[in-house]
């Protein structure tokens, strides 16, 4: 699978309001990546048939609602019989929806999962782009606009994230962000849930956008003070950085917003659990403290990361068992005549986590694979007590 950057967005289906709350998801992911109207509400049409599927004949299920590149992608997946259970065919009444979500989509599966159960998965792709003379190209990722195409310098990144148990906006947020010589890597967490936890991640992703465009090569704290000024007039927030460098990486946060770094077993092998090249796994946690309402004292410091690994960001959401402390990936491309998306492969194990991550909190991980060489043990970070009990 090439290098890339996905977004994935779990909704449970339990009941007739998850339906809803994957139709408003979709619609949002949708209008983000930039399909107009009329292809938006196709897309919500598709998603609410499949969605209502599951519901009607396979129990309850989940919903993971997917981009990577210009490629929309919904697969639901129920608890009943399967195809296998059905002669292979659906169950009477399925078929009535499927066709007509076929017809929306570029593309439609059907499959078995393998843990039990029917998986439908769909598919459109965005139109190639058609820019007005002298329209303006977008400067990064700041939740609402593309995704920053394919491989930026040494990042290779997956989101997943979830809503709260029946809300409609999920109060973690995340942005991906050009600088002068890298790339910014931001995780947010609202306070509380729903849609005014989403506005308050949103003002201090604007704020980082506002000081990325204005001054690239701002220090760390420096996007942290701009987050919270940002946030004075809100109920604050939480926020985690990542600054991603062709030669280095380091952090800052303010905040229960965790940074886990673990081996990549794709390049150091099954034996590289203590880290890469040698280098311990870690944990970090931010400064204590809350954006737009106590500023932590002491300030919080930007701090190196060992190189080659692989960086979770994960918010309070998500538990710390089911964050590992290595990830298998896959070390060549997949099969191009597999109509996967071109996300990155670091997407299987961070939608594993916000799966395990229950529904009682919003929940967001985000997993950067760093390129960038380890660095010297003499800088190395202090690897005393990193794994917090669990």
């Amino acid at each position: 699978m090439p290098a890339g950057v996905s977004e994935s967005r779990l909704v449970p289906i339990r009941r007739e309001l998850d339906v809803y709350l994957a139709i408003a998801q979709a619609r949002d992911l949708a209008r983000a990546m930039g399909f107009d109207a009329y292809a938006t509400t196709e897309i919500e049409t598709a998603v609410s048939e499949l969605a209502s599927n599951v519901l009607h004949h396979g129990v309850e299920g989940e919903a993971w609602l997917r981009r990577s590149g210009d490629r929309f992608e919904v697969a639901c997946t129920d608890r009943g019989p399967g195809f296998a259970g059905t002669a292979g065919r659906p169950t009477a009444g399925l078929g009535v929806g499927l066709p007509g979500a076929r017809r929306l989509m570029d593309g439609l599966t059907l499959e078995d999962a393998p843990a039990g159960g029917a998986r439908v998965t769909a598919w459109r792709r965005l139109p190639p782009a058609k820019p007005r003379p002298g329209s303006p190209v977008p400067a990064g990722r700041t939740g609402r606009e593309p995704l920053v195409p394919g491989p930026v310098g040494a990042l290779e990144a997956a989101v997943a994230l979830r809503s709260a148990e029946g809300e409609s906006a999920c109060g973690d947020a995340y942005a991906i962000l050009p600088l002068a010589d890298g790339v910014l890597v931001a995780v947010i967490d609202g306070v509380g849930h729903g849609p005014a936890a989403a506005e308050a991640a949103a003002q201090v992703v604007t704020a980082l956008a506002e000081l990325a465009a204005a001054k690239p090569g701002a220090a760390l704290p420096e996007f942290l003070q701009a987050g919270h000024a940002a946030s004075s007039s809100g109920r604050g927030a939480v926020a985690g950085l990542l600054r991603v460098r062709p030669a280095e990486a380091s952090w800052a946060g303010v905040g229960n917003v965790r940074f886990h770094w673990v081996a990549d077993t794709a390049q150091h092998g099954p034996e590289a659990g203590e880290g890469a090249h040698g280098q311990p796994g870690g944990f970090r946690m931010g400064a204590p403290g809350c954006l737009g309402v106590r500023w932590p004292d002491p300030a919080p410091r930007e701090e190196a990361i060992p190189g080659g690994g692989i960086v979770l960001m994960a918010t309070d959401g998500v538990p710390f068992d089911v964050l590992p402390e290595a990830i298998a990936l896959p070390s060549a491309g997949a099969d191009p005549s597999i109509p996967e998306p071109s996300g990155s492969a670091l997407r299987e194990p961070v939608e594993a986590m916000v799966a395990g991550a229950g529904g009682r909190d919003d929940a967001l991980v985000l997993a950067v694979r760093l390129r960038t060489p380890p660095i010297a043990p003499a800088h190395a970070l202090d690897t005393k007590a990193l794994h917090p009990p669990r």
